[in-house]
């Protein structure tokens, strides 16, 4: 299982990374800041997170469906396949948690790339299972993640 750690973290370096080129406003507002910029705007996806933090789930949920389906963003997927994978703010659901984190994945996010990859790994029952998931690492390695790459070590597998 994914740590909340992960997860957070990669939502929020994702988030505030891209938050470079955002404009300011000084409207304190954030139904009138997210009625001006919409799903694009990277702060109107962290507001998500910010209304999970206070237990309003349904606001988060709404929040994050819209990043996902409206601006694609990949942290949004990774932070929403939380929610199903532990079952906030609805019923747990493996499937669409697992579908969210291999849809960040095939976007190159490194992030999701790491999450599928150790996830397959965990599950593993096979030889084709597992190439797959050290294949998912790989990609993430390549990309500079450092947990991909020490996973990959300690399976003998950094090299090939």
């Amino acid at each position: 299982m994914r740590s909340t750690g992960i997860c957070l973290a990669a939502f929020l370096a994702a988030l505030v990374a891209s938050t470079a080129g955002a404009q300011e406003t000084s409207e304190l507002s954030y139904q009138r800041f997210a009625e001006d910029q919409g799903p694009d705007h990277p702060l109107y996806c962290m507001y998500g997170y910010f209304a999970s933090k206070t237990g309003d789930h349904a606001t988060a949920h709404r929040i994050l469906n819209r990043c996902v389906e409206s601006a694609q963003n990949p942290a949004a997927m990774i932070y929403l396949s939380f929610f199903y994978e532990e079952g906030i703010g609805t019923q747990p659901d493996q499937a669409k948690a697992r579908a969210l984190v291999l849809r960040a994945a095939e976007q190159g996010y490194s992030v999701a790339q790491y999450l599928l990859g150790s996830e397959l790994l965990e599950e593993a029952e096979n030889a084709d299972e597992r190439k797959q998931a050290l294949a998912w690492l790989k990609r993430a390695a390549e990309q500079g993640d450092d947990d991909a790459r020490a996973l990959l070590d300690s399976q003998g597998a950094a090299g090939g």
